[in-house]
């Protein structure tokens, strides 16, 4: 009796299941595409060839350095492992570095990615990717 109705549902159910499955994978990628392509090319951190890196290529070196690796940093540290900022606010408490042009969205919109470090007392508390 159990197995009988479990064939139906799946008989009948099917023809539902299979386009939703598919509509949530679009979904999924539309939302979250960007995020994974980036993931997937990331590359580790390294300071030697972040200072070396032309802008274009430090794109995917900045994975790390906004998922953790400069919290907590002060400016003569942050200074030290990156080198001199691109660009900082008149009262230093937020300091940019280019990471060249966005790569994983849809080739539209903003044309140069930005890491942005915020400071609060001194240190570091929060690293973001933004937009010029």
């Amino acid at each position: 009796m159990r197995k009988d109705l479990l064939r139906l549902a799946v008989r009948e159910l099917a023809p539902l299941w299979v386009p939703g499955l598919l509509v949530a994978v679009c979904i999924g990628w539309c939302a979250f595409g960007a995020d994974i392509r980036q993931y997937l090319n990331r590359k580790s951190f390294d300071p030697a060839v972040w200072k070396q890196a032309e802008d274009s290529d430090r794109y995917d070196l900045g994975w790390d350095l906004y998922h953790g690796r400069l919290d907590g940093l002060t400016p003569a540290d942050l200074q030290e492992l990156l080198g001199e900022p691109s660009a900082k606010e008149p009262d230093d408490t937020h300091w940019y570095y280019h990471l060249g042009a966005e790569k994983y969205e849809f080739q539209i919109g903003p044309a140069a990615a930005l890491l942005h470090v915020a400071f609060e007392n001194g240190r570091v508390v929060r690293v973001y990717k933004s937009f010029n």
